[in-house]
């Protein structure tokens, strides 16, 4: 009985010396039974996304991309002529480039100059009813670039400083258009270059008065055109900063100029100036220059048509993001070269060139990213 009372009072005794050296033990990182380190939560592993094939096919016969096109005339009693050409073919350039493509049009002309009617061009009530919008500004000679800038941008990006109870003030050096002041107005041009009655069609206030009037006018995915009607060259905005002017809050815009011009090398009629800034801008931007000493413009006008509808409906919206590789496009059944076309983001642009007939079909095929 004495051995066994002393074995259990050796265990107890045991038993309570690992009690105390566990008590008194270096903190091991345990404090209250909790680990103070908690463990990491489980990683999540997203899924690789799926790659899916796609198609698309685009019918030209039927693609309709939005065109915001502007035409500016030179209203200066010179242009009776050329005024009246445009006045015979315009509704039925409207109603046809109008059936075509998703059509916005603004037209910058006085309706009634001190030249006279002779000079201008108004869109019909029912152009105007149908969302196309008259800009009722004199257009001088030599200031058509300038004019058409300032319409362009936002009018709070347009300030001329000059004298408004002098129609013959020149402008100050502190004036922009479009947020620049790359341009001159010299009254010495204007004294050399003009008669009295032709000063207030190159007066600076007719760009302040013009600033503005299309800043909303503009769609953001739409071809944008300009087409100016003139027997002069431009002379207060040249072709490069009038592109800077356009540009200007639109790097990535890409407009397409057009231009019925005088060409005094052809001797055919008579002309103030050769249109160089206009036949520069033609050149820069892929348009095309038409003879204002032809008889007659109808064919002039069937040419713009169809050139201007053919660089409109040559873009395609895409509905994925194609993997970069996968891209196949076929005009009418055939695979086009890489170099025959561009995207950007979604935006498909093919090289007219490619696209021949106008019921052509095209088809585009890809991978995609499928989440």
């Amino acid at each position: 009985m004495e051995r066994c009372s002393s074995m259990n009072k050796s265990l107890l005794f045991l038993s309570a010396l690992t009690l105390v050296n566990i008590g008194c033990a270096e903190d091991k990182g345990f404090k209250g039974g909790v680990a103070k380190t908690q463990p990491k939560e489980a990683e999540v592993i997203k899924p690789e996304p799926t790659k899916a094939p796609f198609s698309e096919v685009f019918n030209l016969n039927t693609q309709q991309s939005e065109l915001d096109i502007v035409w500016v005339i030179d209203n200066s009693g010179s242009m009776r002529e050329e005024a009246d050409q445009v006045r015979r073919n315009f509704d039925n350039f409207i109603d046809s480039v109008g059936e075509d493509t998703n059509l916005k049009l603004a037209l910058i002309s006085q309706t009634d100059t001190i030249f006279g009617p002779d000079t201008t061009v108004t869109l019909s009530d029912e152009h105007v009813a149908n969302g196309h919008k008259q800009v009722n500004i004199p257009v001088g000679s030599t200031n058509a670039l300038a004019i058409t800038a300032a319409a362009s941008c936002d009018a709070s990006q347009t300030n001329i400083d000059f004298n408004s109870n002098d129609i013959l003030a020149e402008i100050d050096g502190t004036s922009e258009i479009c947020g620049l002041s790359e341009f001159s107005y010299s009254q010495d041009f204007i004294d050399r270059n003009f008669g009295r009655q032709a000063y207030y069609m190159e007066s600076p206030g007719l760009i302040e008065n013009a600033k503005g009037t299309l800043a909303g006018f503009f769609r953001p995915n739409a071809t944008r055109a300009y087409v100016f009607v003139t027997d002069d060259n431009a002379h207060t905005v040249d072709q490069e900063v009038f592109l800077k002017m356009i540009k200007n809050n639109s790097p990535e815009l890409e407009p397409i100029i057009y231009a019925f011009r005088g060409d005094t090398s052809t001797g055919t009629c008579s002309v103030a100036n050769k249109g160089t800034a206009y036949e520069n801008l033609s050149s820069q931007t892929k348009g095309e220059v038409f003879d204002i000493c032809k008889d007659d413009w109808s064919e002039h006008f069937s040419t713009l048509s169809k050139s201007i509808v053919t660089k409109t409906n040559n873009k395609f919206t895409l509905k994925h993001s194609p993997i970069p590789g996968s891209l196949v496009v076929k005009v009418a059944g055939n695979e086009i070269d890489e170099a025959s076309y561009e995207l950007s983001g979604l935006n498909l642009t093919i090289n007219e060139s490619e696209l021949g007939e106008a019921d052509a079909t095209v088809r585009v095929n890809y991978d995609y990213e499928k989440e």
